[in-house]
């Protein structure tokens, strides 16, 4: 097998209206789409879950990436901690031009931090700032901006 790209990446969300407010109207994503999948044989086979009913919204970002936002109405979710440590745990980091101004607007639209910027340095040389935010799940979501 020869991976030759990444088509999309899903996150389950609890709350779909919330969700694409977050990643639509605050981190800059495209809506492409914003649907209800149910009575699909072939949905109900790939998930293992009989009568599966999600509701399903595509964002896109600049780089052409896919965040497919996936909220389960059947089987209903259910909630889990999250936190970088735990196995399983997912997060995206985004590319940004101005990290200082991005994580301002973000902290004034009530986004929640794990820390303000910080300059990452490797080998004695600053090579990008960045730093944590979460979605409205608590999925850790990474602003990066590259220095050089």
């Amino acid at each position: 097998m020869v991976t030759i790209g990444i088509h999309h990446f899903k996150l389950s969300v609890t709350d779909m209206d919330r969700s694409i407010h977050f990643y639509r109207d605050l981190m800059g994503m495209k809506q492409l789409y914003d649907v209800l999948r149910e009575n699909l044989p072939s949905y109900d086979q790939i998930t293992g879950y009989a009568n599966a009913k999600i509701r399903i919204a595509g964002l896109k970002a600049p780089s052409h990436v896919i965040v497919c936002l996936m909220q389960y109405l059947n089987p209903p979710m259910q909630p889990r901690p999250q936190d970088n440590y735990y196995q399983g745990a997912a997060g995206i980091a985004f590319e940004v031009r101005d990290i200082e101004s991005d994580y301002a607007r973000l902290i004034a639209g009530g986004v929640h931090a794990r820390s303000k910027p910080v300059t990452i340095i490797r080998d004695g040389k600053a090579i990008a700032k960045a730093c944590y935010i979460h979605d409205p799940d608590g999925v850790t979501i990474e602003l990066y901006q590259p220095l050089s």
